[in-house]
């Protein structure tokens, strides 16, 4: 028989092994495979299950199911004599008698049974006896390889040791000499070093060592690639590195890799899931919830909880229905929570008297225990699991349960308390932030800015006004202020106040805990005061009346309008239960979204319904701080969220009056940013400009196929950007994956634009076609020449790509042979890393102040780019804007700012006033021409 008893340790197992031996005995291959099938759902993880599966199965003349099992247990142990030997069996069976014989050189060389030949040719014998085959001739050659793989020990011994010290986390000596040992087999096994570099690996990695354990598992997932032996290693390989990049707040990379292992898998003709598919597909519902995708959370929380069902597995049953009650616990549907109610008491139940199942609900059962009215027992639940956490070195999930405990004392009123918790789960996050690389930090930021946003309604509620502006301060560009001054501490309000001149007021604007909730704090030289405005009603009105119109959604069922409380939802009269609840974070969302369209329009016909919203966002952010406004001439505005996006110049008063009328208006990050900026003086020598312009795009896109339209190959491509910027490299390959071409229109106002500047400053250096590529960009900052310039303008196609925060930039000239290693994209990474000393930095394209936004940081794209690079203000745009529009803005700026010396921010106020009053014409009154060009610091 295959199988000696005494190999087994774990009497469970030996359980199973011995009914299997009985069976076997009896000759009776039916209750072999009965055996087989109970062994492989009690322990789906070893090989022996599957392997003896196999061999009963050839007894029983299914030879295709037998394949199946065989592949399944030597893909779990590809370097086990007893699968080595089944696999000689299978393969003889199929009538592939060479595979057959090199499987028997392969089990011998790892077989440490002296007995191992007899009991194969035994074997050998049954089946010839079942089937009916020749099979004389392999055991021929069992009989005459045996001898010569007697002295195999050495195998043992050397990877014996090799094991013990890569658990250690050490190296080990033996394996170069252990794998050319191997090698000089007669017939050696072709997979032996690759399994051997999966176990150093492994052993790594368990030891806690992944600075050296990743590069060697990236490796030996490209050196397996698809030998059909090592499918389940490399699906265990991608897991560990989900669970890496996870660790790195990677969370598309963690995402790509949980996806691929899962794949992996797919390549072995699973006949039972095993507890490492549930595994990897738990790490990409873990991704997928941090990457705030709740439908594909859930789809894949159901599909967890299938196999887990069916394994019988407790531990991913009660995870499978965590996740999806975490998805229905601040639900206000009545038929959610019931359903939450119900998903939320089987989760309790699996794990009841279990420790560790009861943690992992832990979290959701506090905001349970909140929902039924028992806010004292909640929170102290969440402490005592975050004291837990961060006893074992959770440190995340610790961060996470303080702040949750945080918010439960803010919804009590017991405002101290809440400051205490919140900043205990900024303390944990900060604790560890420093080891971070910058865009792990911003990714961090934004996952973990909640507890800065408790803290912001903890001190609104307070009306603490130096608390809060230190909150607001230390959530806004904090990697910005850190690129400009690592040294840089985040102002005090008194600070603050001291840089203000008595004509300004700093505006900070921060969105509350509900939709359309607004905490507004106006600090002035003198004074500092804090409003918070929830105005539902006018919510409701704007819902009803302008984005429900927008998004096609009916304000009537069957002839019955729909009252202030009711929404028609697909074809059903949906119900809520107050105001808060019927207007949700989609309808705020919606309206940012139906105000920059709006602007973007040209339509005639869309004036009134815009001045109508432009009213509404006065009234909603302007008009409740009026008092403390007055006597001021100039706003200096820092919102976050959506509001960042928003021009608020163009906000409409009462009286008919756009703000841009009644104030100057600037915007900055933060003030510490601001206070950095205007710390720099440069020389007074430099040239007035250097404008680029009238670019060309001829180039030829590398043929990749099809744009990348599905979320893994986008987050695929998305960790290939960061990769090869790090390492300096050419993305025209993403950038083509993404949908970004190298031919595009010719924007020919963009070369008038910069003869019109040549044409006013004679002096001005003027860069145009051939002369506007990358590499001759680069090679002015490389050289120290681009520092020379008061002004750097660029007019040419922009772009911000949202998802993928490095894909901010300008199009420069592409010609048709290429631009040598450039890929005539000029990206906000590049930008960041250039040597500027520029008052003002103009890029005169579409959407270059948009980008991703980071919570805890704000817009990362172009502005922060130009900023850490050396310029003291930049003036973008928000959204795309017509070529001369443009042109007759920027010679009216060009004006003021050269020929008047006023500074480049009054420039650009007093510009949009003048188009604003009619002297340039009807045409350029239109906020569309002027209100997207937004100026940035000093």
């Amino acid at each position: 028989m295959l199988v000696g008893r005494t190999a087994f340790a774990q009497a469970d197992l030996n359980t199973y092994l011995n009914k299997y031996s009985k069976a076997f005995e009896q000759k009776n291959p039916t209750a072999m495979a009965a055996a087989c099938e109970e062994m492989i759902q009690a322990f789906p993880d070893t090989h022996w299950g599957y392997v003896l599966m196999s061999y009963s199965q050839l007894m029983l003349k299914d030879k295709e199911k037998a394949m199946n099992y065989w592949l399944n247990g030597v893909n779990l142990a590809p370097l086990d004599y007893h699968a080595l030997a089944v696999g000689a069996c299978n393969f003889a069976v199929h009538g592939k008698l060479d595979d057959a014989k090199s499987y028997m050189h392969f089990a011998y060389q790892v077989n440490g049974n002296p007995d191992a030949p007899k009991l194969l040719e035994e074997d050998l014998a049954l089946l010839n006896k079942y089937l009916t085959l020749p099979l004389s001739e392999l055991v021929s050659e069992s009989r005459r390889i045996a001898p010569i793989y007697s002295n195999n020990g050495f195998f043992f011994q050397d990877m014996g040791e090799c094991f013990n010290l890569w658990t250690q986390g050490k190296p080990c000596n033996r394996k170069h000499g252990l794998i050319q040992r191997m090698k000089a087999w007669p017939v050696p096994i072709p997979y032996f070093e690759n399994s051997v570099q999966f176990f150093e690996a492994q052993g790594v990695l368990e030891a806690g060592d992944y600075k050296n354990g990743i590069p060697l598992m990236t490796s030996f997932i490209n050196s397996a690639s698809q030998d059909i032996h090592l499918q389940h290693f490399k699906a265990s390989g991608y897991y560990y590195m989900s669970v890496y990049d996870l660790s790195e707040f990677n969370y598309g990379e963690s995402l790509v890799n949980a996806e691929l292992g899962l794949r992996a898998h797919d390549q072995i003709p699973i006949v039972f899931p095993n507890t490492y598919s549930l595994y990897l597909q738990d790490r990409k519902i873990m991704a997928l919830n941090l990457l705030e995708r709740p439908r594909e959370k859930s789809k894949e929380a159901m599909e967890l909880l299938t196999v887990a069902e069916l394994m019988n597995n407790r531990e991913f049953q009660v995870k499978s229905y965590n996740y999806l009650v975490s998805d229905l616990l601040m639900t206000t549907n009545q038929d959610d929570y019931r359903l939450m109610n119900q998903l939320f008491q089987k989760a309790n139940s699996l794990a009841k008297g279990d420790p560790n199942l009861e943690d992992i609900i832990g979290g959701n059962y506090a905001s349970f225990l909140y929902r039924e009215k028992k806010p004292k027992e909640a929170k102290q639940l969440l402490l005592a699991l975050a004291e837990k956490r961060l006893r074992a070195g959770q440190i995340s999930d610790a961060q996470l349960l303080y702040n949750n405990a945080g918010f439960l004392a803010n919804y009590e009123s017991q405002y101290l308390e809440s400051v205490d918790l919140f900043k205990r789960s900024i303390a944990i996050t900060e604790s560890y932030r420093g080891k971070l690389s910058p865009t792990q930090q911003l990714t961090m930021m934004d996952a973990q800015s909640s507890a800065y946003g408790g803290l912001i309604l903890s001190y609104e509620r307070l009306k603490d006004s130096e608390g809060l502006f230190q909150a607001q301060e230390q959530n806004r560009s904090r990697f910005l202020r850190e690129r400009l001054n690592p040294a840089a501490k985040p102002l005090k309000l008194q600070e603050a106040q001291a840089l203000l001149r008595p004509e300004e007021a700093l505006i900070y604007y921060s969105t509350g805990n509900r939709p359309g909730d607004v905490i507004i704090h106006v600090i002035t030289k003198e004074r500092s005061s804090i409003h918070q405005h929830y105005p539902i009603d006018e919510w409701l009105t704007l819902k009803k009346q302008f984005l429900n119109r927008f998004f096609g959604r009916p304000d009537a069922l069957n002839g019955v309008k729909a009252g202030p409380l009711e929404d028609v939802v697909n074809g059903s009269l949906v119900q809520y239960a107050s105001k808060e609840q019927a207007f949700t974070s989609q309808h705020f969302e919606e309206a940012f979204e139906v105000t920059r369209e709006l602007l973007k329009s040209y339509e005639q016909e869309l004036i009134p319904v815009r001045n109508e919203i432009l009213s509404f966002w006065h009234q909603f952010l302007i008009a409740p701080i009026l008092p403390q406004l007055q006597g001021k001439i100039s706003l200096i505005i820092s919102a976050e969220e959506h509001l960042s996006l928003l021009p608020f110049e163009s906000f409409i008063s009462r009286d008919g009056h756009y703000l841009i009328e009644e104030f100057e208006v600037a915007y900055t990050p933060s003030m510490t940013v601001l206070n950095e900026v205007r710390k720099r003086n440069y020389s007074t020598n430099r040239k007035p400009v250097i404008a680029m312009g009238g670019a060309t795009y001829q180039g030829r896109s590398p043929q990749v196929g099809s744009v990348e339209r599905g979320l893994l190959g986008f987050l695929q491509v998305q960790a290939d950007v960061q990769k090869k910027l790090s390492q300096g490299s050419n993305i025209s390959i993403e950038l083509a994956k993404l949908g970004f071409g190298l031919q595009a229109d010719y924007l020919a106002g963009t070369l008038r634009e910069v003869q019109m500047i040549q044409q006013m400053i004679p002096e001005a250096t003027i860069l145009i076609d051939r002369d506007m590529r990358e590499s001759v960009v680069k090679s002015l900052d490389k050289s120290g020449e681009l520092a020379n310039y008061r002004f750097i303008h660029i007019a040419t196609h922009g772009f911000a790509y949202e998802a993928i925060p490095e894909l901010a930039g300008l199009m420069m000239t592409s010609p048709p042979e290429g631009d040598a290693i450039e890929d005539t994209f000029l990206i906000a990474p590049e930008i960041a890393n250039m040597n500027l000393k520029a008052d003002l930095a103009i890029l005169s394209a579409c959407d270059t102040g948009t980008g991703k936004y980071y919570r805890g940081e704000g817009i990362n794209g172009l502005n922060s780019a130009l900023m850490i690079a050396g310029a003291n203000g930049t003036l973008l745009s928000l959204w795309p804007v017509s070529d001369q529009g443009t042109m007759v803005l920027m010679a009216l700026l060009y004006e003021l700012v050269f020929l008047q010396d006023i500074p480049a921010d009054k420039a650009l106020n007093a510009v949009k006033r003048h188009m604003i009053s009619g002297a340039m014409g009807e045409f350029y009154q239109d906020p569309v021409i002027w209100a997207p060009f937004i100026y940035s610091g000093k």
